[in-house]
Parts: C-alpha cells; sequence; structure tokens
C-alpha cells in the first residue's frame, strides 16, 4: 500500500497544498531548491511557475526502453554502477517490478546530483509517482547499501520541486495534480546518506500511472 503526499505539475491546477543479494561495492565510473520536512513522504510547493525547458542528458548516459503504466518511454541514468559477478544496476532493473533489482548510481560518494530521466513515447497525464527507496533484496541489503534522503522532480511543463522521503523499504507514493501532458520528467538525488556498508545509492522500483 502507497504513503502518498499531493504535488502539482502547475500552479494553475492545485493552488493549495495538503499533507495528504551481495554486497555492492564500488567499481570505475563508466562516465563522468528548498527541501520539505522528511515526514510521510515531505511534500514542499512547486518553485515559481516557469515554461517548458530541455530534458537534462550527460554525456555517456546509458539508457533503455521501459515500460511504465503510464505508457512506455526511454529511461537514462546520468551513471550507472558496473555490473558485477553478482548482478547488474541498470536503470531498466527500477520498471522490472522485483524490488531485488534496481538501478545504482556510479559515481564516488553518496551520488549527490546523479539523475535519472524517462521521456515517454508520447505525452502523457500522469496522476501518480511512486518508488522503493534502497535495495529491496533483502533486509540485510537495504541496511548496508545507501539510500535517498532527498530528490528533486523536474517536468517538461517546468514544474520543479524537492521532496524529502522516508528511510524506508516501503512504497513512498507522490500524487500528481493534473498539470497538463507531460513529455518527460526527471528524478535528481539531492542528497543520500549512506548504508552501513557501502556509498552506493540505490532506487530499487518506480512507478508511474
Amino acid at each position: 500500500m502507497y504513503r502518498t503526499a499531493l504535488f502539482c505539475l502547475t500552479l494553475a491546477a492545485c493552488p493549495a497544498f495538503a499533507q495528504g543479494q551481495s554486497g555492492i561495492s564500488r567499481g570505475p565510473e563508466t562516465r563522468s531548491p528548498g527541501i520539505a520536512a522528511p515526514s510521510a513522504p515531505g511534500i514542499a510547493g512547486p518553485g515559481p511557475a516557469t515554461t517548458a525547458r530541455d530534458m537534462p542528458n550527460r554525456p555517456g548516459e546509458r539508457c533503455a526502453r521501459v515500460q511504465t503504466n503510464a505508457g512506455s518511454a526511454m529511461a537514462c541514468a546520468s551513471s550507472t554502477l558496473p555490473t558485477s559477478a553478482a548482478a547488474s544496476y541498470g536503470v531498466e532493473n527500477m520498471f522490472d517490478g522485483r524490488p531485488e533489482t534496481g538501478w545504482v548510481e556510479g559515481v564516488e560518494g553518496t551520488g549527490a546530483n546523479e539523475f535519472v530521466t524517462i521521456r515517454f513515447d508520447r505525452p502523457v497525464r500522469l496522476g501518480q509517482l511512486a518508488l522503493r527507496n534502497g535495495y529491496g533484496k533483502s533486509a540485510r541489503l537495504w541496511d548496508r547499501n545507501g539510500r535517498v534522503e532527498q530528490i528533486r522532480l523536474e517536468f517538461s511543463t517546468g514544474a520543479d520541486l524537492a521532496i524529502a522521503l522516508q528511510d524506508s523499504a516501503d512504497w513512498q507514493a507522490i500524487s500528481l495534480a493534473d498539470g497538463g501532458p507531460v513529455e518527460w520528467l526527471a528524478i535528481h538525488i539531492l542528497r543520500a546518506r549512506s548504508g552501513s556498508a557501502y556509498t552506493d545509492t540505490v532506487i530499487s522500483e518506480i512507478d508511474l500511472r
């Protein structure tokens, strides 16, 4: 069952807001805000209304075709931990319906400023974004690996806000008031916490609908 919070894609759409494994080891990198209080999950209002913008990208990013409940899309990650003998850590893992897999960022430290983009094949109306934070393969590996503390959601419509996540392996959902068709969205890691053994930050699942 999702824990939900409300976020509006445009100010006009919602003028008022209510609360509504084996361990991962570090491999070489393959390529080179107001924050809500960490409640259940945290919520912040969007910044000033802006115009449509270009989707962020980074040279050498890794991409994969994915299927979401909102439609088919191309997902790309700004960095990815190299495949090991135990598992692969690509962006496609977040959309496979299996919490025992996940995307793992591939830079030194906890992955602050790394991001994932999702470009839909055609514009879609999004009502909800939900995710599972951390490495969901087991309780032990969830504790040993890094988790996201705060994310920034950026949309093709120009909407932009930061949200604090719970330090929990459960689903966390953000309800999105309809702000019109969305061509793409980006999920930026603003801040993450190290695990008890590794700094690698993991997101196991994302659900868009």
